[in-house]
């Protein structure tokens, strides 16, 4: 976790607690008047309601002189509705001066971070209820929201190093040292809005039963995603990533979708692997301690893992096709034509280099990955767990099969035999059993002595249950994984006889007919 930088982040949640404290607490505190009759209440700026009784003086002095007619006196009524105005007149305008001075605040930053970082402290004592404690709530939304938003601008586009002793004794330039006072300042003030949404994050997981908790605690949640998604490469990626994976397998519905579409994004669009091994680490981590209480929405984000060879960009392609049909060196002279041809091979040189070495380094990075990947799903079929956990890691299996190493087929093989066995297997994980089981002898399993005899007759036996499925979404994904097992068998591996594949030209030629 973060470590703790002042006394002010970590005591912000216990401000918004003690307010929804006071805020429940609102209507056993009522004053009343000893003596006359019973009015409608008053609501002060705190929240208090306070009961208001007309006075024995005033109710004698309303009452009519005469029985004929009588002048019409003023009485609290006629004022209540005034003060209540006065209210809700004074509650607007604190809201408007505190949009005014975030907005204020923002832009400034915004427009010049290296000088104006430090006003973001006067967002903070927002945030901690000592400006605008009258409109705590929304105020801190406001800010909280207002405070992403400038960090998602400011922050740089690659990861700041903390200079060590030695190059801070050093002599150095006013600009070098400039830029290192901004770097430093940036990284403080981030670091205390992590710690600041750390901790509404941490308690709205231990208590949601208090309403500002719970608002907040999703807002911070909210951004705490944002911040990852958007500056993934940025300092304190791990503190990030440690405390949303354990909110994938959170109790709240809530919490636990928020956290599993923002890893869900996160392996999407991330393309040489970087971060997605920091993911996959820490989650296999997290499994290792808590394997027995996992949830299949946390294993169900893995299979937007990007596993695939890095290949050269289509940019990088384009470049070089260009270069090659543009002839700049028609109108020079033979030495300089000489020499800018010489400097354009040097380039495409050192770019053919440059991209090996990210082919390389990304090819790392998904070696690493496929093993913390695979080590997760091997633990959980060894537990033997429940089939809604099953299904995931059935799915993985049958996605990133093409990846397991040769030293663990028969140990998969032999895993997929049993798991077919079992007795209330659903027909999409039996398809991804088979389908892991195909693309293994299709690849390098080729060499193995595997008869698929058996995988084969249960698939084919599957065909009448997917026959009676009535629900045609899960029928459609059971068709899919039909037809790329049918690929493996006649298309890939190329050994079956001619009767066997007009019978499975038979079964999906029935299958089509099932849902034109």
């Amino acid at each position: 976790m973060i470590s703790t930088c002042s006394e002010e982040a970590k005591d912000v949640a216990d401000v918004y607690e003690d307010f929804e404290s006071q805020h429940q607490s609102q209507g056993q505190e009522q004053p009343i008047a000893e003596k006359g009759r019973l009015l409608l209440p008053l609501k002060t700026l705190s929240g208090k309601l306070i009961l208001v009784k007309e006075s024995n003086e005033q109710s004698a002095q309303s009452e009519p002189t005469t029985a004929g007619c009588s002048t019409p006196q003023p009485s609290i009524h006629d004022e209540k509705p005034t003060d209540l105005i006065s209210v809700y007149a004074m509650r607007r305008k604190i809201l408007n001066d505190c949009k005014a001075e975030i907005a204020t605040v923002c832009s400034q930053v915004i427009a010049n971070p290296g000088e104006n970082m430090s006003r973001l402290k006067r967002l903070f004592d927002i945030v901690h209820g000592r400006k605008y404690p009258e409109i705590l709530l929304t105020a801190g939304k406001l800010t909280i929201t207002s405070l992403t938003r400038v960090f998602v601008d400011v922050v740089p586009g690659y990861s700041i190093r903390a200079p060590s002793g030695k190059e801070m004794a050093q002599q150095m330039k006013k600009e070098t040292k400039k830029i290192w006072d901004y770097e430093h300042s940036l990284l403080s003030v981030y670091r205390k809005y992590l710690q600041l949404l750390e901790k509404l994050i941490r308690r709205v997981k231990g208590n949601r039963q208090q309403v500002i908790n719970e608002q907040l605690g999703i807002l911070a949640l909210k951004q705490y995603s944002i911040l990852l998604l958007r500056h993934p490469h940025f300092n304190y990626r791990n503190n990030l990533l440690v405390v949303l994976i354990p909110l994938m397998n959170c109790r709240d519905a809530t919490v636990r979708t928020i956290a599993c579409n923002t890893f869900r994004q996160l392996f999407d669009e991330d393309t040489t692997g970087e971060v997605s091994l920091d993911a996959v680490k820490f989650i296999n981590q997290f499994m290792r301690k808590k394997s027995s209480r996992t949830r299949p929405e946390m294993l169900d984000t893995l299979l937007h893992l990007r596993l695939m060879s890095a290949k050269k960009s289509a940019s990088a392609d384009e470049e070089t096709k260009s270069s090659k049909g543009d002839d700049p060196f028609k109108k020079m002279s033979s030495r300089k034509r000489k020499y800018y041809k010489s400097l354009r091979r040097l380039q495409y040189d050192l770019k053919e280099i440059d991209a090996e070495e990210a082919e390389l380094m990304v090819q790392r990075y998904h070696t690493k990955i496929v093993e913390h990947l695979f080590n997760i799903y091997f633990r959980v079929l060894r537990r033997q767990p429940e089939r809604a956990l099953l299904r995931p890691v059935l799915a993985g299996l049958s996605k990133f099969a093409h990846l397991i190493n040769v030293d663990f087929f028969d140990s998969l093989i032999a895993s997929m035999r049993m798991v077919l066995n079992l007795s209330d297997l659903s027909v999409l994980d039996s398809l991804h059993s088979i389908h892991t089981v195909l693309m293994v002898l299709s690849n390098e399993g080729q060499a193995l002595n595997i008869d698929p005899y058996f995988f084969q007759n249960f698939l084919y036996a599957l065909v009448p249950k997917m026959m009676a499925e009535k629900r045609r979404e899960l029928f459609l994904q059971e068709y899919h994984v039909f037809l790329r097992c049918l690929d493996m068998i006649i298309n890939k591996r190329r050994k079956e006889a001619k009767p066997n594949v007009l019978k499975w030209r038979v079964s999906f030629d029935r299958l089509i007919c099932r849902y034109p």
